[in-house]
């Protein structure tokens, strides 16, 4: 079964026919109800990031699943990172050696949240015969696109509590409306690291720089992150990079 359905939303998996770069390309479709809310891989305050298992699918090397960019919600405690409406989860497929990727199955976990929230799950089935190259093509496009090199650089505060994010041009220079519309920024790390809502604390030319607080690590003794994946936002503008250092306080 491809799709799953309740009163608070609706999954659909679905696959397209041709492989990109020897990748299979897929998608997890979400339609959530009026009011109903999901998230992105770092929630906010509160909520649960969907997760999608790809380990019963037959013949895959690698897999990676990417979100499009996610919008704010709430305040203080009920701050959330994430979706209302219809989201799409951009999955990419690398298969092993000499084989092919028939089936692909999926265990999908997320919570959805309105005045409560509840845990979903569902196991989701597509074959390879039930291509829908339209709907996992529009999920892709909908991501966020490359940040040109040099868009962004992150330091640590002092003590460790907070980063420093410049983002520099052209990525703080958006086109036609989004020229006018507020920046925002997201900020992800490895397992264990989580961050508050940043302000915008200073802005000069085309640089724009943020304070992101760090409300929590993992545990194991480091102040800071190595490495950050980033998501900046202005109007409908959204751009991404991944693992990029964070310089030690000086």
């Amino acid at each position: 079964m491809s799709r799953f359905h309740n009163d608070e939303v609706t999954l659909q998996l679905v696959r397209a026919k041709t492989p990109v770069d020897g990748a299979v390309h897929a998608a997890l479709l979400v339609d959530l109800a009026p009011g109903w809310k999901t998230y992105w891989i770092d929630p906010g305050a509160s909520g649960i990031p969907p997760t999608i298992d790809l380990s019963k699918t037959d013949g895959v090397e690698t897999s990676r699943i990417r979100f499009p960019a996610p919008h704010r919600y709430g305040a203080n405690e009920t701050a959330a990172n994430g979706y209302k409406g219809k989201a799409a989860l951009a999955i990419a497929l690398t298969p092993k050696s000499g084989t092919m990727i028939d089936a692909i199955d999926a265990s999908i976990f997320m919570g959805v949240c309105k005045e409560i929230c509840i845990p979903v799950s569902a196991k989701l089935t597509v074959p390879a015969s039930a291509a829908d190259d339209s709907a996992v093509a529009a999920a892709f496009a909908a991501l966020p696109k490359p940040a040109p090199a040099g868009s962004f650089a992150v330091s640590a505060e002092a003590g460790g509590k907070a980063l420093r994010i410049a983002v520099k041009a052209p990525a703080a220079k958006a086109d036609g409306a989004a020229r006018d519309a507020a920046p925002d920024l997201f900020v992800t790390a490895t397992d264990g690291w989580f961050f508050d809502k940043p302000t915008k604390s200073a802005a000069n030319g085309d640089t724009v720089v943020f304070n992101v607080p760090i409300v929590e690590d993992p545990g194991t003794g480091a102040k800071i992150p190595s490495k950050v994946d980033l998501v900046f936002t202005k109007g409908k503008t959204a751009l991404e990079a991944t693992a990029i250092p964070v310089a030690p306080e000086s």
